[in-house]
């Protein structure tokens, strides 16, 4: 038969093993990578592809992928990928690299995902423009009967790939013609061991018998042999196999094979008949960073020797992602004093950004208060001056200061440098002026040192509290200034009730104006007038009214009343004989009237003035 049909049964068993490994690493890595963390930002899968166009049934394949993640995501980040039926991966870790070699990720493959973590610290440094690439092996589990485009979907996206028929029974040359020596390999990926298979050259019959076989095994770097795996197979003659493909079978171990103390050294004496292979195993050392491993033998057989040689492919993932180095700041606004409790419109200002390259970014901001503005991304190391423009007046309150908390301030890339822009304020304040007027006949019984106490009182108003107090205000006229007041409050003004003067009576006091409102050029000027009126306006208010002025009203002011006026016997005058001392005594009543009269206007003109 031709050689076609042993290359195939080696392609079959190949593939066979090569599956129980990856069934049994699955198995053992299931474990650890079957559940992802939950994310708080879920990365996408923006492309996959095989890297073949062909693939055998059950023979292992790469995947390359792209993916990314949104701008400024929450961490933790990253993204799950299931496999979809018909492929099963090949267990596997391994990092995403950044372009400086740092790991900014880290992925596991098991038998039914891959999931991927993205490092939270660097996304906090690199938080837009993040994506990369990854790449993976699986094995493909789909049958066919024939050759068949096969697609296979992962979410959002495919891979399609052209899966050929396996295992089909063999037609054509499909009997044994003997074999050369050769070397293979298989990797467990789960336990990094590599099990070296030597096949023995043998004609069709077999060993003609007796010959000495010797076989040395030669690892190449980064992964050594391990002592007590080597083993020395036998098969007794040739089988049929399934497919209809014949070769050497019912392999068991040779029991009188000789090996060396490590390993690497195996004799015996081949039997007729007898088909010979040599299993090394050995173990990589470096977790499959080397990712290509090597391995010699020497087959000596009755003193000729012969060597082959075979090597390994790790057949494992890797991955690359990066994300751009920006950086940002905000603006948190705070305003202290009375305008902290006010409705205040938006504050505004300018930004100055200078990047390392020299180019001037200028921009606006507009915040409000107790609240934050956060500004775009500009590149790292970026020099960044801030501005405010004044903020809008307001009616009874003035801005006094407007600091930041950090000016001239360099961007570290992956942060928000934060800014306070604090505002203080104070009342707008003023007064208002009071004076008194004394009125009525009365007046001139007021001392003069006598005050009027005006209470006032005003509401609560934007940024100040309600308050009230008094003042005193001098009986002269001069003028009083209230206290220091919020402008725009408005003032209600009241009078206590005044001290009591003896003989007279307070009438109501009448305000020029009852209220006024306080403001910032002028002050309010209020007059306040009280009647004071004598309490028996027709006598003198000096002396005391049940007595005559000038003598007792009993007696005639100039003689006794029993005699006449002017000589005594004389005769009675008649009608208006007795006129006379009347008149007189008129005109003294009249004259002490105008008199006190005119000290009344004296006094009234001095309270006045």
């Amino acid at each position: 038969m031709h050689r076609r049909g042993e290359h195939r049964r080696r392609l079959h068993l190949t593939r066979a093993i090569i599956a129980a490994a990856v069934g049994l690493a699955g198995v053992a890595a299931a474990g650890p990578a079957s559940a992802a963390p939950p994310y708080e930002t879920e990365g996408s899968l923006d492309s996959i592809a095989f890297t073949e166009t062909t693939v055998a049934s059950g023979s292992e394949a790469r995947l390359d992928a792209t993916w990314s993640l949104p701008d400024n995501p929450a961490t933790p980040a990253g993204f799950v990928l299931p496999l979809p039926s018909g492929l099963q991966g090949l267990t596997d870790a391994f990092p995403l690299l950044a372009p400086d070699g740092a790991e900014m990720g880290h992925c596991e493959v098991s038998a039914t995902e891959l999931v991927c973590d993205i490092d939270s610290g660097y996304i906090a440094a690199h938080p837009l423009n993040i994506s990369g690439t990854f790449n993976f092996w699986v094995q493909v589990q789909t049958t066919v009967a024939q050759d068949s485009r096969v697609d296979y979907v992962f979410g959002d996206v495919s891979a399609a790939v052209t899966v050929q028929a396996s295992d089909t029974p063999c037609t054509v040359d499909c009997d044994f013609p003997g074999r050369e020596s050769e070397k293979t390999g298989v990797l467990d990926r789960a336990t990094g061991e590599i099990s070296w298979s030597v096949k023995i050259a043998a004609p069709v019959e077999g060993m003609a018998g007796g010959e000495e076989i010797v076989v040395s095994d030669a690892p190449g770097s980064n992964h050594a042999l391990l002592p007590d795996r080597t083993t020395v197979w036998q098969a007794p003659g040739l089988i049929v196999y399934p497919n209809n493909v014949e070769g050497p079978g019912e392999w068991t171990e040779n029991p009188d094979a000789e090996v060396s103390p490590d390993g690497g050294d195996v004799s015996f004496t081949a039997q007729e008949g007898h088909f010979y292979d040599v299993t090394f195993v050995t173990r990589v050392s470096d977790g499959g960073v080397q990712g290509t491993y090597t391995n010699d033998a020497t087959i000596t057989v009755d003193g000729v020797a012969t060597t082959v040689a075979a090597s390994v492919l790790r057949q494992g993932g890797g991955g690359t992602g990066i994300g751009d180095d920006v950086a940002r700041f905000s603006i948190t606004k705070a305003v202290t004093g009375p305008a902290a409790d006010v409705d205040v419109p938006e504050f505004t200002g300018r930004y100055s950004v200078r990047t390392p390259d020299g180019d001037v970014l200028d921009g606006d901001f507009s915040v409000s208060a107790d609240e934050t503005w956060t500004s775009a991304d500009f590149p790292e190391d970026s020099v960044v001056h801030l501005s405010e423009t004044a903020p809008a007046a307001l009616p009874g309150i003035d801005w006094t200061t407007a600091e930041f908390s950090v000016n001239d301030f360099v961007l570290r890339g992956g942060e928000s440098t934060p800014v306070t822009l604090t505002n203080g304020s104070a009342l707008a304040l003023g007064t208002f002026v009071v004076s008194k007027r004394v009125v009525g006949d009365g007046a001139v019984l007021l001392p003069d040192d006598r005050d009027f106490t005006v209470n006032y009182t005003y509401p609560a108003g934007p940024g100040y509290p309600a308050g009230s107090g008094s003042i005193e205000v001098p009986a002269d006229g001069t003028p009083s200034e209230s206290p220091a007041l919020p402008v725009g409050a408005t003032v209600e003004l009241s009078e206590e009730t005044p001290q009591a003067v003896d003989g007279t009576v307070w009438g109501d006091a009448e305000f020029s104006a009852s209220s006024v409102t306080i403001a910032r050029a002028e002050t309010p000027t209020v007059l306040l007038t009280n009647s004071l009126t004598a309490t028996d306006p027709g006598t003198d208010p000096g002396t005391d009214p049940g007595t005559d002025p000038v003598t007792d009203p009993g007696t005639d002011p100039v003689t006794d009343p029993g005699t006449d006026p002017v000589t005594e016997g004389a005769l009675a005058v008649t009608g208006g004989g007795s006129g006379l001392p009347t008149l007189l005594t008129a005109g003294l009543l009249l004259s002490a009237g105008i008199a006190l009269l005119a000290v009344r206007a004296l006094r009234r003109r001095a309270a006045l003035a």
